[in-house]
């Protein structure tokens, strides 16, 4: 993910506070941090890329998930085949 040094603010249409530091994955509200998972910080990231247009399911799923599947399916065959010979295919 492409995460440059400036600030962003999440949401400039009220004036709620919410202000997403991308550079440090930090999220605050009226100066609080709020606690989200990497993987939250990664979809508002696009969300907050997209500034304001829709983003699909699809794109979603392409921009956040497609490198972790990736490397997920990647270790879990490498675990399966440490010590087998087997030809099961995940």
């Amino acid at each position: 993910m492409d995460f440059p040094s400036r600030k962003i603010r999440v949401d400039s249409r009220n004036d709620e506070g919410v202000v997403f530091l991308n550079y440090f994955r930090i999220l605050l509200k009226n100066g609080i941090k709020v606690d989200l998972t990497a993987r939250a910080l990664d979809v508002l990231w696009v969300l907050v890329k997209a500034r304001g247009e829709v983003v699909t399911k699809d794109e979603l799923i392409e921009q956040v998930w497609a490198g972790s599947l990736k490397s997920t399916i990647f270790r879990l065959r490498s675990r399966r085949s440490e010590g087998r010979s087997s030809k099961t295919v995940v």
